[in-house]
């Protein structure tokens, strides 16, 4: 039964880190300044829409069938979203359909997509219990061409930061970039770029930042000795946090269990903050449940959980996510003969690349999770349960207000 999850006392440290870079060639501009899918344009139009729970399991789903089946995965639905919503202010016809098709599964103009952003910015940063810090930047090259209105457009709903460098492919702007991001984390990701950006042009930077307590810490002397059974069937000896008696809102859906642990409430604007757990009955896996789970949260009851959940750490690379978007719908936008970032630059320009490093790290003291992604673009009264977390499960860290998914993920063997 799946009724084990977090400690008593825990701090949440969520860091998560965007990086847009654009290269591409030089050239004049042109007096198209914005043109279709502006704020006054009619907007396009796209399948049915969709909510963030939506992009995010979509998205966790497709990751997860990349990776391998033993392999643990940890992403960033929330930093991912954000960085191609700055991006798609670039964008023009079918390559912002596209983008914003994949992402909100709605037709929407410029506007309508950055007011939603900025509210959402605004509604994760005026909270009191919770610190959640939220920081974006533009950069841009000495020389490059990039109009005013798309930088107009990323000032104004993101409240970014906009700045020159003199070459946006060298070292000393990669490390720059680095310090700008290391300091809106507070060290948490240290290092967003490996290697210098591909070219000129401009790069978006997005960084997240989440602080908060348990509201029901746990108790450390109650944690024990455990054993995990990871997707291979191989047997991992664990230390088991356990709360005889957890307050959670649970749910046994048949096929899964599905548990929903406060982490803490904000009085400032209402947000609830959770972490869910859907752990796969006997025999059914985490890639057979979220088809099923992505339908639909189950309903749930509130019961004293006697939970057991093991202290884990995992960390993901995601390589280049250019594949899991194009089946998400994101074609255009990788194709140079096809891709339309003409709102943001006169010059030719293409994602080449999107890659994402994630890390999630649960103990008695907190959970802890980061994420940097890089786009670039080239020129009562309660019944009682209980619930044992030690076989493979997904967890997802929900602002359960809103329903984004902060950090989703799935841990196949400790």
């Amino acid at each position: 039964m799946m009724r084990n999850i977090f400690n008593r006392y825990a701090s949440v440290a969520l860091s998560v880190a965007a990086a847009v870079s654009f290269s591409a060639c030089s050239s004049d501009d042109g007096p198209d300044r914005g043109g279709n899918g502006g704020d006054d344009d009619p907007p396009v139009e796209f399948a049915a829409k969709q909510t963030h729970t939506e992009f995010a399991l979509n998205l966790l789903e497709k990751v997860a069938s990349d990776a391998g089946a033993d392999e643990n995965v940890v992403i960033s639905p929330l930093s991912l979203s954000l960085s191609l919503s700055m991006t798609a202010n670039g964008a023009k016809e079918n390559t912002l359909r596209e983008m914003m098709g994949a992402v909100y599964g709605s037709d929407m103009t410029y506007g309508d997509m950055n007011a939603r952003c900025a509210a959402q910015i605004a509604e994760l940063s005026n909270g009191t219990n919770v610190e959640f810090n939220v920081a974006n930047s533009l950069w841009t090259e000495s020389g490059s061409r990039v109009y005013a209105d798309f930088m107009d457009r990323v000032r104004n709903a993101f409240s970014a930061e906009v700045r020159e460098v003199d070459n946006l492919g060298s070292s000393s702007t990669r490390e720059e970039i680095n310090r700008w991001v290391a300091e809106a984390t507070k060290g948490n990701i240290p290092q967003l770029l490996d290697r210098n950006l591909s070219g000129k042009g401009a790069a978006i930077v997005n960084a997240l930042r989440m602080h908060a307590v348990w509201e029901v810490p746990f108790d450390s002397g109650k944690t024990g000795d455990g054993v995990f059974t990871a997707s291979s069937g191989v047997k991992a000896d664990v230390r088991m946090m356990h709360d005889p008696r957890r307050l959670g809102r649970y749910a046994d859906a048949g096929g899964y269990e599905y548990l929903v642990l406060d982490i803490c409430g904000d009085d400032a604007n209402e947000n609830r903050y959770a972490l869910e757990i859907i752990l796969p009955a006997e025999g059914e896996t985490p890639a057979s449940v979220l088809p099923v789970f992505r339908q639909g949260r189950p309903s749930v009851k509130s019961y004293f959980v006697d939970l057991r959940m093991p202290r884990f750490t995992a960390e993901y690379g995601s390589g280049n996510l250019a594949g899991v978007l194009k089946a998400l719908g994101i074609r255009d936008a990788f194709d140079p003969s096809r891709s339309d970032f003409s709102a943001m630059s006169p010059s030719a320009s293409y994602i080449d690349q999107i890659i994402q490093k994630s890390n999630v790290s649960v103990d008695e003291k907190g959970v802890s999770a980061s994420a940097a992604t890089l786009v670039d673009v080239a020129y009562g009264r309660f019944d009682e349960v209980s619930m044992s977390v030690d076989r493979p499960f997904i967890f997802m860290i929900t602002n359960m207000t809103t329903r984004d998914v902060l950090f989703s993920g799935i841990i196949n063997r400790l």
